[in-house]
């Protein structure tokens, strides 16, 4: 995609992933600006600070009781925000019976329908 002077795209970024190019032997200044945009008419809140969010979302509508990921590892270095609070929550860690297995499986399933582009946020009571 090639953009000209005056030109403007919008994009959902959390579902589309993308990455800007400026050629080694670019001459010209290049700019590019971000800003969040709210086609139902809401404003962005005064207290938000803008910055880049790690995280993992839906690219597509998911039903409550989906199991997301099954793993053995740790779950640790999930890409996923975290809190107390269940009703914030729409997901949470659960062990999966499997006898005889040394580690014991893990899995992430929905605690409620997730709608496309909805981050992921874990349940974790051991939170204070």
């Amino acid at each position: 995609l090639t953009l000209s002077a005056g030109d403007r795209i919008v994009i959902n970024t959390r579902l589309w992933w993308h990455r800007t190019e400026i050629p080694s032997n670019c001459s010209n200044v290049s700019i590019s600006y971000a800003q969040d945009v709210y086609l139902d008419g809401r404003q962005l809140p005064e207290e938000e600070v803008m910055s880049n969010v790690e995280g993992a979302w839906a690219v597509g509508f998911i039903p409550k009781g989906t199991e997301l990921l099954t793993d053995s590892s740790s779950t640790e270095e999930l890409p996923m925000r975290r809190t107390k609070d269940k009703n914030e929550a729409n997901c949470k860690l659960v062990v999966v019976k499997e006898e005889g297995e040394i580690p014991p499986q893990k899995a992430v399933v929905t605690l409620r329908d997730i709608q496309e582009s909805e981050f992921f946020i874990l349940w974790d009571e051991s939170l204070d």
